[in-house]
């Protein structure tokens, strides 16, 4: 698919679906039953990857985004090329991704803590 000129302006709301799409991904991973693949969990029971298979998720998830902006680019008429700006969009929506999810389950954890003790 290409784009004129006069579609350009659709350029932001793309580049902000892309940058959706990563956090979605990565806090998807959080939830994702990796179990159901034994090889990519630590343990039995465990519903985490292990580190190298997080790691190569992440950064699977990055590069994804940085394809998706070139393609972008390459899509109206512009160099298929990755600005520095870019790529700190693509790495900011990776950690809001991540630490997202972590944080709205302390959140959740110290609020069962805080009611259990009110309950007290």
């Amino acid at each position: 698919m290409t784009f004129n000129a006069s579609s350009s302006h659709l350029t932001g709301i793309i580049e902000a679906l892309i940058l959706l799409i990563i956090v979605l991904l990565l806090w998807g991973g959080h939830f994702f039953p990796w179990h159901i693949i034994p090889a990519l969990v630590e343990s039995t029971g465990k519903r985490e990857l292990k580190r190298l298979w997080a790691y190569i998720y992440g950064v699977g998830c990055i590069w994804l985004g940085a394809v998706a902006y070139a393609e972008m680019h390459r899509a109206i008429g512009l160099e298929p090329v990755l600005t520095v700006g870019n790529l700190t969009c693509i790495i900011i929506a990776a950690a809001v991704g991540t630490i997202l999810p972590r944080l709205v389950k302390r959140i959740r954890d110290w609020q069962v803590k805080l009611s259990e003790t009110n309950h007290e």
